[in-house]
């Protein structure tokens, strides 16, 4: 099938009304690479994209999502590049919705309503969890340019695909995490992400009890960090008035787990927000 035709085919459902057209087709990897080859003024193509898209297609996880690729009424393509350009690298034949004669204008209104968030971006890719999955990159990285989380940094979107490369682990923290947060309320998903990724790149098996701890309270002495956490959590849960935000709460959640982690008993806890941020250990 030419481009051209994949564009102008006429014999499919009709919109009366704005004088659109509409099919679902399956898009070969020849068909999206002639196309592509008519595509000359689209905008440019984001490698971490296509990658990250063709990827999922490989592995079977791509699903159809009812997302179009749109075509102008002189047949050239509006929108759908970087889905086209995965299907070539994929080498994989993709169910796709098509809409046809949309007017050339319209080009400028693609992607004009709601901004789409790092979260949306990962849905689309079928990642699981992905408000807490795009924190704790964020968070992640973060950390790891400057060792605390008080400066927040602005990522883009295509920056969210690349760190997800960067931090693969990040999935499985963000899963633990709400799980964290689900049974005990006051631990914040934000903080309990980057807090399981730190913790467990030290010693998994001791981040698991540390947080099991933490959500029970059961078996903790007087004089416990973990149970001195916990209070002190449970204390400021719901005070409006409350100083903790997350950079202070992860501070605090990183001096609890070295103390712990170094058999101290500790009295009282505090961190302000000019002091040093704690590095785990």
């Amino acid at each position: 099938m030419r481009a051209e035709n994949a564009a102008l085919r006429f014999d499919e459902e009709f919109d009366p009304i704005n004088g659109l057209e509409f099919e679902k087709i399956l898009v070969t990897p020849e068909l999206a690479k002639e196309i592509l080859e008519a595509n000359v003024n689209n905008r440019p193509l984001s490698k971490f994209t296509v990658d990250a898209l063709a990827k999922r297609m490989t592995i079977g996880q791509w699903s159809y999502n009812g997302a179009p690729i749109k075509f102008s009424t002189e047949g050239k393509l509006l929108d759908g590049q970087h889905r086209l350009k995965a299907i070539c690298k994929s080498r994989k034949i993709i169910e796709m919705l098509v809409v046809r004669r949309l007017k050339q204008n319209v080009f400028s209104t693609i992607d004009d309503g709601k901004k789409r968030s790092p979260a949306d971006t990962l849905f689309i890719l079928g990642e699981k969890n992905c408000a807490a999955l795009a924190t704790c990159l964020r968070l992640i990285h973060e950390y790891t340019l400057n060792k605390d989380i008080k400066r927040k940094l602005r990522f883009t979107n295509t920056d969210f695909l690349n760190l997800l490369e960067l931090y693969p682990d990040a999935r499985e923290a963000a899963n633990h995490a709400r799980k964290i947060s689900y049974n005990f309320s006051p631990m914040r998903t934000s903080v309990a992400s980057l807090c399981v990724y730190l913790f467990s790149s030290l010693s998994s098996k001791d981040s698991k009890l540390f947080f099991e701890s933490l959500i029970t309270g059961e078996n903790l002495p007087s004089g416990s960090p973990i149970r001195l956490l916990r209070d002190k959590l449970l204390s400021e849960y719901g005070n409006k008035f409350s100083d903790i935000n997350t950079p202070k709460m992860c501070a605090l959640t990183i001096k609890v787990w070295n103390a712990w982690r170094s058999g101290f008993k500790i009295k009282s806890l505090r961190f302000g927000m000019n002091d040093v941020f704690p590095t785990p250990v």
